[in-house]
């Protein structure tokens, strides 16, 4: 699927139109629909804060009032998890695609622990680690909302009672579509061990999907590569022009192999300026000035801590994120 060119794109659950908006902003053509009106005027008022347009319709996601083989792309961001009857509602968002259009869904296995026991283990694990108020309803539930409501209400989802992506791979392959690839956005992994050894769990994951343009195999469709038109090239030459090339500075600090040694040593903690000279080997006149230059792209932060200045990473999860990938990028084999 290319993002390059302007798509028809549907925001299903959208909330308070977190989704719908990214999608406005990247210049697509979006219609976001929910079955709460209040959520819609909520959703209406982030879209004119945010400056962008959008077609805002009530009503119920597994049965839209929306055109059919009219969509690029279907988004549904944390939604399958709470419906009636997801499987009826995949079936309807493939209906909306066009030949050939997408379906990107983001969601969790969120109370899982009702019905599984590894997902219970991940839970008592995560309570015991961080405290059972460790998540983000906790966090911002300032109406002191009792969310062992939502835990009961779980036993009527079809789609919170089995494992997933799993349970989604088999629907969305049993209604025709293909290309499907997941990713899991887990921050904190957590695996299980089985007779074949150690089994990750995923909480939450994004999936994306597509809908054959005919039919031909899957395989085929794949082996075959969209041709840029002159438009979509216009489309990523404007997309060229307005980025944000920031992160060059970034990518620039992590080029060095003492500035990456830094950072790999900070992964376990936080270090003063000695401590850091001596793991990577590196004098403390170099080691302060590959910090100063960490520090000025937002990789490391530092703190005092009484007479002492310790440094430690500014967000781990995405640091090890960005050297996840370039290390599956330098074992990479092109076949």
């Amino acid at each position: 699927m290319s993002m390059n060119k302007k798509l028809k794109v549907v925001d299903m659950g959208t909330g308070a139109g977190l989704a719908a908006i990214t999608m406005a902003r990247l210049g697509h053509d979006v219609t976001a629909v929910d079955a709460s009106e209040k959520m819609l005027e909520e959703a209406r008022q982030n879209a004119i804060i945010a400056k962008v347009d959008i077609n805002f319709v009530l009503g119920d996601v597994v049965n839209p009032p929306l055109l059919k083989h009219s969509y690029d792309l279907i988004v549904a961001k944390s939604i399958v998890w709470n419906l009636i009857d997801p499987t009826a509602a995949y079936s309807t968002w493939i209906e909306l695609l066009k030949p050939g259009g997408s379906m990107i869904i983001i969601d969790g296995n969120w109370y899982l622990d009702e019905f599984d026991e590894d997902f219970r283990k991940r839970k008592q694990y995560i309570d015991m680690k961080y405290g059972p108020d460790n998540n983000l309803h906790a966090h911002t539930n300032v109406d002191n909302v009792d969310f062992n409501i939502i835990r009961n209400l779980t036993h009527n989802f079809p789609a919170s009672m089995e494992r997933r992506p799993a349970w989604d791979l088999s629907i969305l392959i049993g209604l025709g579509m293909s290309d499907i690839h997941v990713l899991s956005l887990d921050k904190e992994p957590f695996s299980v061990l089985t007779r074949d050894g150690l089994m990750r769990i995923p909480l939450s994951f994004a999936l994306i999907a597509r809908l054959p343009r005919d039919k031909t195999s899957p395989y085929t469709e794949v082996m075959r590569p969209e041709l840029y038109t002159d438009d979509d090239l216009r489309a990523i030459s404007e997309r060229l022009n307005s980025l944000d090339f920031n992160y060059i500075k970034v990518l620039k600090a992590l080029s060095d192999q003492n500035r990456l040694s830094i950072v790999s040593a900070l992964m376990g903690g936080r270090m003063n300026v000695n401590q850091i000279a001596t793991v990577t080997g590196a004098s403390t006149s170099l080691t302060s000035h590959n910090l100063k230059t960490l520090k000025e792209c937002n990789l490391v932060k530092s703190e005092r801590d009484g007479k002492e200045i310790l440094y430690s990473l500014s967000d781990r999860n995405a640091i090890n994120y960005i050297l996840d990938i370039c290390t599956s990028i330098s074992y990479s084999k092109l076949e």
